[in-house]
């Protein structure tokens, strides 16, 4: 199933919405807390994804993805 184009937004958008500065957007991108895709310069994240972010509770480290699934114990 194709995803709809309404699905993604830019990083300047998610910075509007999480009331940040679109750079802080972009380092967390860069360092994978916050899942997205770079087109060019660009950066565009799925809204689930911004969402997901957005209900971690403050000072969780990780990505929204990696927290929601289950990882093994390590040996």
């Amino acid at each position: 199933m194709k995803e709809a184009a309404g699905d993604w937004i830019t990083a300047e958008q998610a910075a509007s919405e999480l009331g940040v500065s679109a750079g802080r957007v972009r380092q967390l991108l860069a360092s994978g807390q916050l899942p997205g895709r770079r087109f060019g310069r660009a950066w565009v994240i799925r809204r689930g994804d911004l969402e997901r972010y957005r209900a971690l509770p403050p000072g969780t480290k990780g990505s929204p993805r990696a927290l929601t699934t289950r990882r093994r114990p390590p040996p």
